[in-house]
């Protein structure tokens, strides 16, 4: 039985770290892997035996060779019509036939089949060679018949031993010594990237002067699948943020490489033999380059504070506000740096069943930061974008994911973090200010700055001005402050 996982370290490029651990006794254990995942099992598999004892080696099963030459297996079996396909495929096989009346060996001529009613209809040729005769029964006659030729024999047992296959899953045996094994095994394997999303709620600083001082709360879920054909149970979980080198190998399928025909060499001449010089011709190999555009977008979605209706007799909910955010989420997990990647390691262990789905919190870090109206036309033209910018003092890389906003409990707006390691800025713009409306127009001009004379030639120094002219319209009940973000031309 294979021993149950007990860790897993999830990536972010489609690839999962698993460790299981149990007891096995020796002299073999099966272990079943999904067939898609056996190139990174073989790239990466280590066993160790924690209480002694030895490891002899791992016996797996391969799929055909992929050479066409070579994958064509020596008996091939249909899924339909089993027993008329065995005789077609025992062809010139000999056999020992018996019916209800006689018995005698042969070999396997061929098969006669009609659309309709097969197994009635299908008669069955054999070929005596001591009598060189030719018999051919009735399918519904044969009661037995036994295959005589040692190596079809074989080959009979290898294609039902790979129709016994389940074809999404692949068994590898593990030749162990004798005894009991407290047996680890750790390996690499493609599994669904783990994703986070965060909720940002943004109240009042303390200095009710400071309009745009904000006190903030961000909370991170991570989310993740298990597309495994088993239970998780008591699983102790790492999701990795980074991005680590990883490929595919083909290890999992032999492969036998073709190899050049020789021909059998001439030795008949036919006509005088005659010598040329041999000219030889030189060909140029052209390199390719590779171009790469950069592109960069950003959206924003306006969004609007959802009614309220209330209800007779009960009181008006109170607004959600961060101190009772903060204590619903008490266990978040601890972050450390692992080398180039950064590792969020869950307090508890996890537990989701087959084809399930878990969220799980992350994060809930106390911020201080900033409401600012930012206004970029070529972003979002005629409006500027309600940011809220803050530095990441969480003591945790920030992965890429979705941010819900609420402002003093209320939904504000939706925004993407970007992934931000530690001390770095963030500004999440998650809705468009209507009330302010902003304009643009350009003038150009020139101006003479120096003029000189160097021997013969005038010198003149002229300055080519661009001057963008920003007209704000505001509409809003109180003064706000709009922050421009203008390229700078080199």
């Amino acid at each position: 039985m294979t021993p149950p996982i007990r860790r897993i370290h999830l990536y972010q490029h489609g690839l999962g770290y698993f460790e299981r651990r149990g007891f096995a006794t020796g002299p073999t254990l099966r272990l079943e892997f999904d067939v898609g995942a056996m190139d990174d099992v073989l790239k990466s598999l280590v066993v160790l035996s924690l209480g002694g004892g030895e490891i002899h080696g791992l016996e797996f099963e391969t799929p055909l060779d992929r050479n066409p030459q070579v994958s064509k297996p020596a008996l091939e079996l249909s899924g339909e019509r089993s027993l008329t396909g065995l005789l077609s495929a025992l062809r010139g096989q000999r056999v020992r036939v018996e019916t209800s009346s006689e018995h005698f060996e042969a070999e396997v001529l061929g098969v006669e089949l009609e659309d309709e009613n097969h197994l009635e209809r299908a008669r069955v040729s054999f070929f005596i060679p001591e009598s060189r005769q030719v018999r051919t029964l009735g399918l519904e006659q044969l009661e037995r018949f036994e295959v005589l030729d040692p190596v079809a024999g074989q080959d009979l047992e290898f294609a039902l031993r790979e129709a016994r296959k389940v074809e999404s899953r692949s068994s590898a045996t593990l030749h162990l010594s004798s005894g009991e094994h407290d047996l680890q095994v750790a390996y690499i394997a493609p599994a669904p990237a783990w994703r986070v999303s965060y909720r940002l709620l943004s109240e009042m600083g303390t200095d009710p002067t400071d309009t745009e001082s904000r006190g903030l709360l961000l909370q991170g879920y991570a989310l993740f699948d298990n597309t495994l054909d088993e239970d998780l149970e008591d699983v102790e979980l790492r999701l990795m943020a980074g991005m680590p080198v990883s490929f595919r190998y083909a290890l999992h399928a032999p492969n036998t490489p073709e190899r050049p025909l020789v021909q059998d060499e001439r030795r008949t001449v036919s006509a005088p033999l005659e010598f040329e010089g041999m000219a030889y011709s030189v060909g140029e190999v052209a390199s390719g380059g590779v171009s790469i555009d950069w592109m960069d977008a950003s959206s924003a979605v306006a969004a609007g504070a959802p009614r309220m209706r209330s209800v007779a007799k009960l009181a008006a909910p109170a607004p959600m506000s961060s101190a009772a955010l903060e204590q619903s989420v008490s266990s978040v997990a601890s972050g450390s740096e692992a080398g180039a990647l950064f590792s969020y390691t869950l307090p508890h262990p996890v537990s989701v069943g087959r084809g399930q789905s878990a969220l799980v919190p992350l994060l809930s870090q106390k911020l201080e930061g900033r409401h600012e109206l930012l206004y970029n036309g070529q972003k979002h033209p005629r409006h500027p974008i309600a940011t809220l910018r803050f530095l990441n003092t969480t003591g945790l890389t920030l992965e890429r994911g979705p941010v819900t906003v609420l402002e003093d409990g209320v939904y504000a707006g939706e925004a993407v973090l970007p992934f931000t390691v530690g001390g770095s800025e963030v500004i999440a713009a998650f809705a468009v200010e209507l009330g302010l409306k902003i304009s643009e127009s350009q003038a150009y001009s020139s101006q003479l700055e120096r003029i000189g004379i160097h021997n013969e030639y005038l010198l003149l120094e002229e300055y080519a001005l661009r001057e963008r002219i920003y007209t704000l319209e505001n509409t809003l009940e109180k003064a706000v402050v709009v922050t421009l973000e203008e390229s700078v031309n080199s």
